[in-house]
């Protein structure tokens, strides 16, 4: 059975260590996630401006996510990191975790979480699943990472309901009306 909590200190190796496995990463990216989780750790999590959440079953961590608010606004929040063992994909842990951000963000009056990705081809999976957990393609931005390699920004609005026939979204302009 597994848990979904708040990350322990004893947690930061497996985070590394599945952040160092998950194919869409790299070297950088493995190197951020170990500086954001010694300042977390040193910080505390409210003093640090994010927290580090894990998908656990017994001491074995299954998925990760680390989020904060967004700095200078009132009600956004941002997850900085998501990712899943390769084992334990299409077992809904992601879905899960996202859940359990969009709850605490709600319970903090936070209204608005943003979600940052690659355009890359490689990421097309990411990308449907964060649209899949209700996120809306709010904008793109070409030639961000590197020439040919766009930022995608995924939005949802909490605290309100926003039907799916309210959404127009169109896929090469990014256009995004909310009725």
């Amino acid at each position: 059975m597994s848990t979904i909590e708040i990350a322990r200190p004893e947690d930061g190796d497996q985070i590394i260590n599945l952040i160092a496995h998950t194919e869409n990463f790299n070297s950088a990216d493995v190197e951020c996630v170990k500086g954001l989780w010694k300042i977390s750790q040193t910080l505390g999590a409210e003093t640090a401006g994010f927290q580090f959440v894990v998908c656990r079953d017994a001491d074995h961590i299954l998925g990760m996510i680390c989020y904060g608010p967004h700095v200078g606004t009132v009600g956004p929040y941002d997850v900085y990191w998501l990712a899943v063992d390769r084992e334990a994909r299409h077992h809904h842990i992601g879905r899960q975790l996202l859940e359990f951000v969009e709850q605490d963000v709600l319970q903090r009056g936070g209204n608005l979480i943003s979600i940052e990705t690659s355009f890359q081809e490689m990421y097309e999976p990411t990308r449907k699943f964060y649209a899949a957990c209700g996120y809306v393609e709010e904008a793109c931005i070409r030639d961000f990472y590197s020439q040919g390699d766009g930022l995608v920004i995924f939005v949802k609005r909490l605290g309100y309901p926003v039907s799916a026939a309210a959404l127009s979204v169109i896929s090469n302009n990014r256009e995004v009306s909310i009725a």
